[in-house]
């Protein structure tokens, strides 16, 4: 699996080398604009997963790397501001000159580029996976810390990780008492996302109540 998944992302790399290159040579770069996403990441074995459908980083963490067209001052090379794929369309209109007929969810990243901060504390990712089974997954990351919900029929899973401290996510924070007021918080934060969304899913009103009764036995006092 290895050995193709790298095979595509060389071929992927060769491709928009191509592309640039006949920018280049038609003396169109310095005016491009380019901007390099993804959909989802891939997990590649990491936590014993394959594919996506997870919240993982490997799965939900993507690249979003800007070529800029060169009237455009930037003051910035890279941020580590929290930004979402949400955001792709109003950068694009931003860039262009263009406003969204409707309100969009997402902001446009010319701000950031040009030293500002997006007008946002955590980012909101929903994944609903075999409906027949009724599995979904509800995230929400804000500075440091990532919650993940769980959702199985009529179990709800808990998950909170230190990014920063834990970036391979290993350490389920949500077994440490001492970090009860952060996940409650996270919960709450998760819960006003999800409808602010129109989510058609909500969470347990006493959802860690039900989980730290139901999973004792693997709580940190």
């Amino acid at each position: 699996i290895w050995e193709k998944y790298l095979g595509l992302v060389k071929l992927l790399d060769d491709e928009v080398g191509r592309v640039i290159n006949v920018l280049k040579e038609e003396g169109l770069y310095d005016k491009a604009l380019i901007l390099f996403t993804s959909d989802h990441g891939e997990m590649l074995g990491s936590h014993s997963l394959w594919q996506k459908m997870c919240m993982y980083e490997e799965s939900a963490r993507v690249p979003f790397i800007m070529k800029l067209p060169s009237k455009i001052k930037t003051s910035i090379n890279s941020s580590d501001q929290l930004i979402s794929l949400v955001d792709f369309l109003p950068t694009v209109l931003d860039l262009n000159g263009m406003k969204a007929l409707k309100q969009t969810d997402g902001h446009s990243l010319l701000p950031v580029v040009q030293g500002g901060a997006l007008p946002r504390e955590s980012v909101f990712i929903q994944y609903d996976g075999n409906g027949s089974l009724g599995s979904a997954q509800r995230c929400i990351i804000k500075g440091d810390y990532k919650l993940i919900v769980d959702m199985f029929k009529d179990e709800q899973f808990i998950e909170v990780y230190d990014l920063k401290k834990d970036s391979q996510e290993t350490v389920n924070l949500a077994f440490d008492r001492s970090y009860d007021e952060k996940t409650k918080s996270l919960i709450q934060e998760l819960s006003s996302s999800m409808k602010k969304a129109g989510d058609r899913l909500t969470l347990s009103d006493n959802l860690f109540v039900q989980f730290i009764s139901k999973y004792k036995n693997g709580i940190q006092k």
